[in-house]
This record gives C-alpha cells, structure tokens and sequence, in this order.
C-alpha cells in the first residue's frame, strides 16, 4: 500500500477510535520519519479536562487497534504518542473560541488586524464567520479564515 494509502487509513482509524468515545482531536500529527510513520496526538474531551492516565490508556488501546488492522499485511512500523494539549491547548475550531469566551485569547494571524498578526484581546464573541473581541479597548471582528491559530493567555509574568 503506498504511503498515502498507509495515512489515510491511520487517520481513518485514529478518528474513529477517539469518536468513539467521547473524546477529540485536537491535533494530529501523521509524517514518515525514515520507515516509520510518526503519529502523534493531542487528545482532550470536548468539555476538556483529559487526564494523563486517559492518554495512557488511549495510547495503549489505540496500539492494540492499529496493530490488529495492519496484521494481515505484515504490521505497519510506527511509533505513537497520544497526549494532552494541556492548559494552553490551541484554539483552531469555533467550539474551542466557545470555550474561552471571556478570557485573553493571543491570536496567530495569517494577515494583520489593528495593525498586528499576533494581537492579544479578551475574546466577546463567537459568530459565524468571525469571532469578536476586545483588543486595546476596540471591538475587533476576526474572521475565523486568517487565524492560523490561536491560544488563551493563561499567566502572564508582570514587570
């Protein structure tokens, strides 16, 4: 099977593990490091709060999966690596700006707003095409397609 085959249906079955219960993807990481494919996987609920025991396990069960499906063909050579996005888990999707909404987001901009591709402002609003939030005292839309990503400010050395 070529290698595009191999990833689609690593990929394939990484989804419909995690879909299967309850849990997400918040970033998947799939690339061919010599003969062995890389994978690895950001993994949180979607109310959040994953625990290192549930990537573990993950990690553990998504082997025995991935194992069994590639048996009849000889085995894939592979390494995982599922984990938490921890506290600074990216926002990329609507529903993870729903989640911060109210707190200091930094954005990643692919062209500027106010002048800046990487403005920081208390995220109002998410909308449809935009989210909506406050940056140097201005309301600002940022239409979700010039975020390359974005990420809630958590703790912030004050000098």
């Amino acid at each position: 099977m070529e290698e595009w085959g191999l990833e689609t249906r690593l990929k394939a079955l990484v989804e419909e593990y995690f879909g299967g219960r309850g849990l997400e993807i918040v970033e998947y990481f799939c690339r061919i490091e010599g003969r062995t494919f890389a994978l690895r996987i950001l993994a949180d609920r979607r109310e959040g709060g994953i625990s290192m025991d549930e990537c573990a396990g993950a990690n553990r069960e998504l082997t025995r999966v991935i194992d069994a499906a590639f048996e009849g063909t000889g085995g894939l050579d592979y390494s995982l690596e599922v984990s938490s996005p921890g506290a600074d888990r990216p926002l990329r999707i609507r529903s993870d700006f729903s989640r911060c909404r109210g707190a200091l987001v930094h954005f990643f901009l692919k062209e500027p707003v106010g002048g800046k591709v990487e403005p920081e402002g208390t995220l109002k609003q998410v909308c449809e095409e935009y989210v909506e939030a406050e940056i140097n005292g201005e309301a600002i839309n940022v239409p979700f397609g010039i975020i390359n990503m974005a990420k809630q400010v958590l703790n912030r050395n004050r000098e």
